[in-house]
């Protein structure tokens, strides 16, 4: 997995994921596993990307701000890692995992499934543990 440095945003102390009585504050840059915790974070904008180095945050020969830098280096961290999705994770949510590497930039030609394991309702009509083919919401619903 990947590693990057964030500093939480001035006034907010971020709890570190494994260890939540340990936080992250506007005071120091930290070095952290990029998982789905602090992707979260980031995205809420309780985390940032740390400036790598204010020697670098200083060039002058760069036409480019400083604060596009910084969002194009979170968005390519965002997008970096997308073959794991962390079990340490103890937030609850939906966690969804795309993983692009194998794909083709062609329209598919086969037949395509989506797998979606999900809790069975007491009132439903379906038997526990069968797959089911499902092709509207009403088929869903039951």
């Amino acid at each position: 997995m990947q590693t990057v440095k964030v500093i939480a945003r001035k006034g907010v102390r971020v709890p570190l994921e494994n260890s939540s009585r340990e936080y992250i504050t506007d005071a120091a840059a930290v070095d952290v596993v990029l998982s789905t915790y602090y992707r979260r974070r980031m995205n809420d904008g309780d985390l940032q990307l740390a400036p790598a180095t204010p020697a670098k945050a200083a060039q002058a020969d760069s036409d480019e701000p400083v604060v596009q830098r910084a969002a194009d280096e979170k968005r390519r961290a965002e997008m970096s890692d997308t073959d794991s999705i962390s079990t340490t994770t103890r937030v609850s949510g939906t966690y969804v995992n795309y993983n692009f590497t194998n794909g083709s930039s062609t329209l598919a030609t086969d037949d395509q499934y989506v797998v979606i394991i999900a809790q069975r309702l007491e009132t439903g009509t379906v038997p526990a543990l069968v797959p089911t083919d499902v092709f509207s919401s009403d088929q869903a619903a039951t």
